[in-house]
């Protein structure tokens, strides 16, 4: 089954389980994806830039990291510094950027 979903300039297409998850782990629904792309386009638009699919994947490697390190909040920053990358931001968007896509990513995708 595919659904797509459109919200101002950001489509959003999922099938019916969670790429990278188990076949027990259904993962975030559609609803939750799409404000999670929103949301991170709220807080800079070149964080997705134009490809939902790879940051949905990226956050995805993300929730790994906050379930590997739950009490070391400096490696999942760390992580998604260097895991959250642009063209024009090749080495992340920064530590404080970095917390909120943490925040963003733990409220969202990481279920």
């Amino acid at each position: 089954m595919l659904w797509s979903v459109l919200s101002g300039n950001v489509i959003l297409a999922a099938t019916g389980g969670w790429a990278g998850g188990g076949e027990d782990s259904p993962g975030p629904d559609v609803e939750a994806k799409l404000v999670y792309i929103w949301a991170l386009e709220r807080v800079d638009p070149d964080i997705v830039h134009g490809n939902d699919s790879q940051t949905l994947s990226r956050a995805r490697a993300q929730c790994g990291t906050i379930e590997d390190w739950p009490d070391d909040v400096d490696q999942q920053v760390m992580s998604a510094e260097q895991r959250f990358t642009s063209p024009d931001h090749p080495y992340g968007f920064g530590p404080e950027i970095a917390a909120q896509i943490n925040e963003l990513t733990r409220e969202y995708i990481c279920t």
